[in-house]
């Protein structure tokens, strides 16, 4: 019995102990519960401890017994954080967005839990070869020249699929850095859209450097089919002869005529975006009466439906009465008088205009005669782009019916016609195998020197960025543009009103140029001065609103002898001060604007819109102004009591462009927003004669042509 108390009293001894062990140990477990801890530690996927090229993602576990929250640092927009907050131990995906460029780029991820913060920066590599555009979308059908850079680290190649014979790149390879590239898209002929892609990839084939330009480019609209007839109302005389026909067909045509014996260089032919020509050969009019030659000029099938009529007027044959000299009379554009002779007649006569721009001024009509006799016909300027032709008839006096027909056919005025200065103005003066020394085509005692003919730069020009050049706009370099071989000046209405860096008022923005002087720096071209014949092939952009001048001005304003305005002289080779007209002028010390007796004379022109060659000759004695083959300024030195003669200073001139924003009136342009007036260039070109100076020119030897 004492036995089994004792290990009662053992057993009860052990329980209160375990018990108290038991409580000792939960207390030191609240203790440490109740204590906030906090430790993060990172897991990546890759050996590099640094995010891939493309998506990639990391993962941080985090330990702790609080609250906890994820924040990212500045620049991180190319992360996310799933999830960015919660309690409690738990594993956290930072997850990168694919990286688009050749350099890495990091960031800070901080992490807080209750009073605990740390942070872990995580960086992702940077690709080896980047592009400055990735697509270009809704390419314009026509032939198009798409700019773009390439960026690498590595030398590069570019893989053009033999399919893709539309596309071609000015570079199949380069070094590393940056390669300014050119992609040539052709004409797409086809109504449907095309797309295509290039594969550019570094030299080691690496696959994370693979960049695939894409290139989308829509389809050619087909126009409605068209034939315009060019050729004006012809009237031939009796006798067999031939008439051009001239024009516009975008269908296969075909042409027919149910007069007898009348033949076609051409009976058909194919559709031409260019103006087409038929000579018509028809036979000799018997009768005295006049006939009508009728011409049929029609589409084919699908087409047929489509057909525009012509009629060439035959006069009937030379009544035996009345004889003249020229049945035909060609005469040139010019206001003029010119003689139709009749040679005989057997009864009395008397001539009749049948178009109001020939005018009958003497010998009106007469009796009968076998001598003989001039009628004297007065006509007005053709002031059109097209060649021009009238009627003239001698009629027996007492009978119209009894005539004899004299045409007359004028061609183009001087000044609308710049073939007179070149056969084909549009040819490049390396085209026209121009060089020094060459001499002019069609004007004697002138010798090439240089041109610009703005080919690929405009760098023998500098920004002519000045108060007054930006009156009412602010400039902007965009404006100047260099395209197919001409220089494009823009003006450009703003879609609001602001201030240009003068502190004016700016509701355009546009872009002026000079060329450039002797005190700067760069490639200089020409310094303009006496003994040169200076030519401008130029275009108007027809906006009213505007004075938009090609001019010059004295570079003495600028060196060490600081001659002001209008002293230093100024020679306005064309301005626009009114729609279709051309104004030349002189500015000089006692003779200008300022004192309103400036040298000045105006031409009409018909229409300026067109190419136009303006040109002047500075001489030693003479300043001469035209345009095309029309000279219409000319000041002798001394004339009127003008003796200023700034031409001949050292300092030579420069050549200015502006577009006279507001022009003489002060009349602003009425223009919507991002509405645009363009003025062009196609080529300045410069002569020289046997008394040119050519030590006038030390440094300025640039060549643009």
């Amino acid at each position: 019995m004492k036995q089994q108390q004792f290990f009662k009293l053992i057993f009860i001894l052990v329980a209160v102990f375990s018990v108290l062990l038991a409580c000792d140990n939960d207390d030191d477990s609240n203790e440490k519960n109740r204590s906030p801890y906090f430790d993060i530690s990172t897991i990546y996927f890759s050996e590099t401890d640094i995010l891939g090229i493309q998506q990639d993602s990391m993962k941080v576990e985090i330990k702790t017994n609080s609250y906890w929250e994820v924040t990212k640092g500045e620049n991180s927009e190319w992360l996310s954080i799933t999830p960015n907050k919660g309690t409690g131990d738990n594993v956290v995906r930072v997850l990168s967005k694919p990286n688009a460029v050749i350099s890495e780029r990091s960031s800070w991820v901080y992490f807080t839990a209750y009073q605990l913060k740390d942070s872990i920066k995580v960086t992702q590599k940077g690709k080896d070869l980047a592009l400055s555009q990735s697509e270009f979308d809704n390419v314009a059908a026509e032939e198009n020249k798409l700019l773009f850079n390439v960026e690498s680290n590595k030398d590069w190649k570019a893989v053009v699929d033999d399919s893709s014979t539309w596309l071609s790149l000015n570079n199949l390879e380069g070094e590393k850095g940056m390669t300014a590239m050119e992609l040539t898209v052709s004409i797409n002929e086809d109504i449907e859209v095309r797309k295509d892609s290039i594969l550019f990839i570094t030299k080691d084939n690496n696959p994370d450097s693979r960049v695939w330009l894409k290139v989308t480019q829509i389809g050619s609209v087909i126009p409605d089919p068209s034939i315009v007839i060019e050729s004006d109302a012809a009237n031939v005389s009796a006798e067999t002869g031939k008439f051009d026909l001239k024009f516009l067909s975008n269908i296969d045509w075909e042409i027919s005529s149910e007069t007898p014996e009348v033949t076609f260089s051409s009976s058909e032919g194919t559709s031409s975006e260019v103006s087409q020509t038929v000579t018509i050969t028809y036979p000799e009019n018997t009768n005295s009466e006049a006939k009508s030659i009728d011409l049929v000029l029609k589409g084919k099938a699908p087409n047929d439906g489509l057909q525009k009529t012509f009629q060439i007027t035959q006069s009937g044959v030379v009544a035996a009465g009345i004889m003249v000299k020229e049945s035909t009379i060609e005469i040139d554009g010019k206001n003029q008088v010119f003689t139709i002779e009749v040679t005989s007649s057997n009864v009395g006569w008397k001539a009749v205009s049948k178009d109001s721009r020939f005018v009958i001024t003497e010998n009106a009509s007469g009796a009968a005669t076998s001598t003989p006799v001039l009628i004297s016909v007065n006509t007005s300027d053709n002031k059109t782009l097209n060649s021009l032709s009238g009627t003239i008839e001698i009629q027996k006096e007492d009978d119209a019916n009894v005539k004899t027909e004299v045409f007359i056919k004028q061609g183009l005025h001087p000044m609308n016609d710049e073939t007179l200065v070149y056969s084909d103005p549009a040819k490049t003066a390396a085209q026209l195998t121009l060089d020094r020394g060459v001499a002019h085509p069609s004007q004697e005692n002138w010798k090439f020197w240089n041109a610009h003919e703005f080919t690929s730069n405009s760098t023998g020009f500098w920004n002519f960025d000045t108060k007054l050049s930006m009156t009412h706009a602010k400039f902007n370099d965009d404006m100047r543009v260099i395209d197919n071989g001409t220089l494009k000046l823009k003006t450009r209405k703003l879609a609001a009103p602001t201030t240009n860096k003068y502190g004016d008022p700016a509701e355009y923005e546009t872009a002026a140029l000079y060329s450039k002087r002797h005190d700067q720096g760069g490639v200089k071209w020409v310094k303009f001065t006496t003994n040169m014949r200076v030519e401008v092939r130029y275009k108007n952009s027809g906006k009213q609103g505007f004075n938009e001048a090609v001019w010059f001005m004295g570079q003495s304003n600028y060196d060490a002898q600081k001659i002001p305005w209008p002293t230093c002289g100024e020679i306005d080779l064309t301005e626009a001060p009114f729609k279709n007209e051309a104004h030349f002028a002189l500015h000089t010390e006692n003779f200008s604007a300022s004192t309103n007796n400036a040298e000045a004379a105006s031409v009409k022109i018909a229409d300026e819109t067109k190419w136009n060659i303006y040109w002047v000759e500075i001489l030693e004695d003479r300043i001469i102004g035209g345009i095309n083959g029309h000279q219409y300024f000319e000041h002798v030195r001394g004339e009127g009591g003008n003796n200023d003669w700034p031409w001949d200073n050292p300092a030579g001139m420069m050549l200015i462009i502006t577009p006279g924003i507001g022009g003489w009136t002060g009349v602003m342009p009425n223009m919507s927003a991002g509405e645009e007036a363009v003025m062009e260039l196609d080529w300045i070109r410069v002569y020289t004669n046997s008394n040119f100076n050519e030590s006038s020119q030390l440094g300025h030897d640039g060549k643009f042509y």
